[in-house]
Order: C-alpha cells, then sequence, then structure tokens
C-alpha cells in the first residue's frame, strides 16, 4: 500500500496459511483483495482439501466488491486457451466458487503467466466483481516488474475514480465583522415618498442590493470542505491539533507528545460538547427546532399551505393610517 492512502482506509488479514486478505476503503467502494498460493495437487484428478481455495467462499461472502489473485497452479483451457489439453479436476472446484460469487476473469487465455526450463503454462490468475471488470484500464504482463521470478508479474489497473463533488462556497458567519455591520448599516436610507408598487419595487431592489453588499464587505467565504463540515471545529481545536501533529513530525520527547495528545483530545472532548448542546438548544427554542417541528407535524400539517401575504405599509411620518400601496 502507498502511503498516500491514510492508515484507517484499510487493513490486512490472514485467514488461514498462504492467504491475505486486504480490505480497501475508498470513495464509494468497499473492496476487499484476495492474495492465495494453493500448491499443485499432484495430479489432475487428485482435490486437495486442505486447499485455500475451499476457505474462498467464506472470504467471498463478505460485502463489498472482491478482487482474488494467486498462484493457483491449476491448468484449465478457460485461462490455459487452445494450447491447453489439460485441466486438474480442482480447476474445475474454482470455476465453481467464483461463478457462485459472481467473479469474472481479468487475466486474458493464454497469457503466459509461469516459463522455467523450456515449458510455459498459465497458472497465475485474477478475478474480480462484475463490476469491477467494467473498470479495468489494463491486465497484462509487466516486464518492467520483473525480478527474475519464473513467474511473470500480472500488473492490473482499474479505473476507481468517482465524479468530483460540487462544493458550494458559503459565508462563515462565525468571523462576521458585527462592527463593520452596524457601521455599514448606518448608510442604510429608509423608504421614503412610496406611493406605488413600482415604488415599493425599487426600493426592495436597494435594500437587497444593500445587504448583499454589506454582508461582501464584513463575512468572510468559508473554505470549502467538500468531504464534510465539523461544526465544533474551533480556533482553539486546530491550535491543539496543530501542536499535537508538530510534536510527533519533529520526534519530540514521548511524554511531550503524550500530554499534547490528551490535551488534544480534551479540547475536542469539550469543543463537541459544547456544540451538542448548543444544537440541542437551537432545536429547542429555533423556528425550526425539533419541537416546533412535531407540533407542525401534529397540528398543521394535513392543512393546505397558507397564501402569502404582504403585510400594510405605513408612512415614515407614524401614521397609523396605511399607505395607498395594495
Amino acid at each position: 500500500m502507498r502511503k498516500t492512502f491514510p492508515l484507517s482506509s484499510w487493513s490486512v488479514e490472514y485467514p488461514a496459511p498462504d492467504i491475505a486478505s486486504l480490505t480497501l476503503q475508498t470513495e464509494g467502494w468497499t473492496i476487499h483483495i484476495h492474495n492465495i498460493y494453493s500448491e499443485p495437487p499432484g495430479s489432475y484428478t487428485h482435490i486437495n482439501w486442505e486447499s485455500p481455495i475451499f476457505r474462498l467462499p467464506q472470504l467471498l461472502s463478505k460485502p463489498g466488491e472482491h478482487v482474488l489473485l494467486g498462484d493457483f497452479n491449476l491448468h484449465h483451457p478457460n485461462w490455459g486457451g487452445r494450447q491447453c489439453f489439460t485441466r486438474h479436476n480442482m480447476a474445475d472446484d474454482l470455476l465453481r466458487i467464483v461463478n457462485e460469487a459472481d467473479l469474472q476473469l481479468l487475466t486474458p487465455p493464454g497469457t503466459i503467466t509461469w516459463e522455467a526450463r523450456n515449458q510455459s503454462t498459465t497458472v497465475d490468475l485474477i478475478f474480480s466483481s462484475a463490476s469491477l471488470k467494467q473498470k479495468v484500464i489494463s491486465c497484462c504482463v509487466d516486464k518492467n516488474l520483473e525480478s527474475g521470478s519464473d513467474h511473470h508479474p500480472i500488473s492490473t489497473q482499474f479505473s476507481l475514480e468517482v465524479a468530483k463533488q460540487v462544493v458550494e462556497s458559503h459565508r462563515n458567519w462565525k468571523k462576521m465583522d458585527s462592527e463593520g455591520i452596524a457601521a455599514g448599516a448606518q448608510h442604510l436610507q429608509p423608504p421614503k415618498n412610496m406611493h406605488s408598487p413600482a415604488d415599493l419595487e425599487d426600493y426592495t431592489s436597494y435594500l437587497l442590493e444593500f445587504i448583499n453588499q454589506l454582508i461582501e464587505n464584513t463575512v468572510p467565504w468559508s473554505k470549502p470542505a467538500p468531504e464534510f463540515s465539523c461544526r465544533w471545529w474551533t480556533p482553539e481545536v486546530q491550535t491543539a491539533v496543530h501542536q499535537a501533529r508538530a510534536a510527533q513530525h519533529h520526534h519530540a520527547p514521548t511524554e511531550k507528545v503524550l500530554t499534547l495528545n490528551q490535551a488534544k483530545k480534551k479540547i475536542i472532548h469539550r469543543a463537541k460538547t459544547a456544540q451538542f448542546r448548543r444544537d440541542v438548544h437551537e432545536a429547542a427554542t429555533g423556528k425550526q427546532g425539533i419541537w416546533k417541528l412535531a407540533r407542525w407535524a401534529k397540528e398543521k400539517s394535513h392543512l393546505p399551505p397558507e397564501p402569502p401575504i404582504v403585510p400594510p405599509l405605513y408612512e415614515q411620518t407614524g401614521s397609523s393610517e396605511p399607505c395607498c400601496c395594495p
């Protein structure tokens, strides 16, 4: 595995001798890669029940996509091609197992994967789930990976790229300039001489433009977060995380690293707790709180929506009589 893959995205297990299983979590994919070695059965009719081949049904039943590869030491025309005139009985068992798991052969039939003593054959195979087969870019012998072995290396490439998520920009209201907003609001012109619908439309356009310009000048944009956004992430948390990472990166004394990590965990715990309490408070008291939503669902959800209503407008002089605008 390359270092570019986070440690949390993959794991390895060895369910039996001569079997290694790698589980890889990528964007939108869970892929199990099983690498096995099966000893030669000795004869075409002999069945070696100790072979890891017979452990495959349990491994291939896991949820997700599967890639099965390894040195199977079995001959069969399905992968040996036209030049293969022999077949092992165990090869039929292997085909039955991969067919039941809906795996398909990726190795091109007739590919020479083993060559020694003036003999050559196809014994190194790779199978994959049907959905992964559609993503195959290439599957062939790669001479650039030759290491002097009598087994030729096979390189298989998949295209697992997913469409990039479109990230919508939004404002960071937590960092808005409150003083700047208060100062800018002083320049707002109140409505005057509004006696017609056209006057109302003009002032509404002016008001929207004023508000948008005020937001542009006083509220910064948030940093895009395509995967997720932590509402509990605060400058204090960011400082603690950076200090802990810097200590590990610069190989600080073990005691210092442990102290910084413990402090980081406490700060994160406090931040998460505080954010949870804020969320509960907003849900209980906010306009869109869960309690008001529950009351609406009980009392008004079955009623037709109310038509929009424009409130009456009054002259600035303080008169209680509404103006002529509808």
